[in-house]
């Protein structure tokens, strides 16, 4: 009997892996480190992109026959560039002495780059202060930014039912 011997072999060059030289490693950086260090990056700019975003959220407003309910209206309305708004919760007197335009023209620079908060409302029958605190931003280096902050006092009175701005964010000139 005869015993066919049969050696079997991998492909052409007798290596299993079929004579596929390994592949030399390039030096550099590994391409999942780079993929971490793109992603820490991406995730960085996204938390950047969103602070300012997330500092101008509107808070819960106070009823607008509230003094405190007043101020935050008066600003929400000039945050939006919205004078006419805003003027309108200034009391007659002062609307007397400020036109729409020179309020614009005091309180709109001042207002880029902060936010308002109302910090105290005091009220003695039939005035109010309201005590805002606003707080700046301006923008730094990738990492870094200067913030500062100002307080103020609103003055108010009533006219009729409703709260009225008399003093605090803008300048009058002294009556004569």
């Amino acid at each position: 009997m005869h015993h066919q011997v049969r050696e079997i072999q991998g492909p052409a060059s007798g290596r299993p892996d079929g004579g596929a030289q390994p592949r030399a490693r390039r030096p550099g950086v590994d391409r999942g480190f780079l993929l971490l260090v793109l992603g820490a990056v991406v995730l960085i700019l996204l938390g950047l992109i969103s602070i300012p975003l997330l500092g101008r959220r509107t808070p819960a407003l106070a009823p607008v026959n509230t003094a405190e309910g007043t101020v935050q209206r008066f600003y929400q309305a000039a945050y939006q560039g919205d004078y006419q708004a805003a003027y309108r919760f200034l009391s007659s007197d002062t609307q007397r002495q400020l036109t729409v335009s020179g309020l614009q023209q005091q309180i709109g620079d001042e207002l880029k780059n902060s936010q308002m908060v109302v910090s105290k409302t005091t009220v003695h029958e039939p005035t109010a202060t309201v005590e805002v605190k606003l707080t700046y931003v301006q923008p730094g280096g990738l990492f870094s930014s200067d913030q500062y902050t100002n307080n103020r006092e609103i003055l108010l009175q009533r006219e009729g039912s409703d709260w009225k701005i008399i003093s605090g964010p803008f300048y009058l000139e002294p009556k004569r």
